[in-house]
């Protein structure tokens, strides 16, 4: 695709409605009028909350409360807000490649994305999935290298390949504007190659921690009382556990100020020698990025308000490309994605 098509689709994005089915109803429906906004003094105070849970996943409410001034109450029902309106997400929890642990993502065009995405549904090794329109149509992660070309209705792989942790930016600023500022202010041409992906050593977790990652791993916070019906659990191993996931993934929370349906995500595959500054200033945006290598391609998901904004987005990547942040690009706008839920009622969030 080349950029002046993919204007045309930032500025006319697909929407599942247009597509004339029912069944295509995923994860736009609902999408609240983007003229309704949180009130700035409460916006502020979601944000206070997300940092601590940035810097440290596990915070208990009541450090949460000591830092921000904010009483307990407070503190919970703002936490609760943002669950339902999917301001925050997680902390999510991103295993690293390991001897024994490592993932592969594909991008590939198939003649009925539709049924390909669907038919993915709950299949054997397939950890997450989108339905897109542009280079690609269907993006896979799964747990091993799939033959993809057995898959009904196969045309080709746009790019294959191992993949690193996911990163998720850290939302500094809450409005666009002065995120563009900032990032004007700091470009500079990369010198230094970088990539993001790196092989740790083995994960030595017995069954009983992967079942905390499977169960946990889409928000570290759920209260695990459910799970204190298996024998073999208990809050001792569940605090093991705890203990060391930080030496084998990344535990991250996501930000959006205006709740993820109000947002449209845009998915690019870059081609980079300068993975790591090109993650620094996209990841400089106001609502949460998603990173991750594949190659020498660093994967951005980035998601914009507005038709205005995603303008301003494309000019940014111009210019980042003319200071050698990459050398080419492909991108595909989103048309579907299962929808995120965390594995909790957020009512239930442990007022500790």
């Amino acid at each position: 695709m080349d950029f002046t098509s993919l204007v045309f689709l930032v500025a006319n994005p697909p929407h599942i409605n247009d597509l004339g089915d029912d069944k295509t109803q995923l994860n736009r429906k609902n999408r609240v009028d983007d003229t309704v906004r949180i009130n700035r003094k409460v916006l502020k105070g979601f944000h206070k909350i997300y940092e601590l849970m940035y810097e440290n996943p596990f915070i208990y409410q009541g450090e949460i409360s000591k830092h921000t001034g904010m009483g307990k109450n407070r503190v919970s029902r703002y936490i609760m807000e943002m669950y339902d309106r999917s301001i925050l997400l997680g902390p999510m929890v991103f295993l690293k490649p390991a001897e024994n642990y490592y993932l592969h993502a594909a991008f590939c065009e198939f003649q009925d994305p539709y049924t390909v995405y669907t038919n993915l549904e709950g299949f054997p090794r397939v950890v997450s999935r989108s339905w897109n329109c542009g280079k690609w149509n269907i993006m896979i992660v799964s747990d091993i290298k799939m033959d993809l070309t057995l898959l009904k209705g196969f045309y080709r792989c746009v790019y294959q390949g191992s993949k690193s942790v996911t990163y998720l930016s850290r939302v500094r600023y809450l409005d666009w504007s002065m995120s563009m500022k900032r990032i004007q202010d700091v470009l500079t041409p990369p010198a230094e190659k970088t990539t993001l992906y790196e092989i740790g050593p083995p994960i030595p977790w017995d069954t009983v921690d992967w079942l905390f990652y499977e169960e946990l791993k889409e928000n570290i916070r759920t209260p695990i009382t459910p799970l204190l019906k298996e024998p073999s659990i208990n809050y001792r191993s569940h605090l093991r556990w705890i203990k060391t996931v930080p030496h084998f993934a990344l535990v991250q929370p996501a930000f959006y100020p205006q709740g993820l349906p109000n947002y449209f995500p845009y998915d690019f595959l870059f081609s980079s020698d300068h993975q790591q500054q090109l993650m620094t200033i996209l990841g400089m945006l106001p609502s949460t990025g998603v990173f991750f290598s594949v190659g020498n391609y660093l994967f951005a998901r980035l998601t914009v308000l507005n038709p205005g904004e995603a303008r301003e987005l494309f000019s940014l990547t111009t210019k980042l490309r003319k200071l050698n942040y990459f050398t080419e690009f492909e991108g595909a706008t989103i048309i579907a994605t299962p929808e995120t839920h965390n594995k909790r009622d957020p009512k239930r969030e442990e007022a500790t």
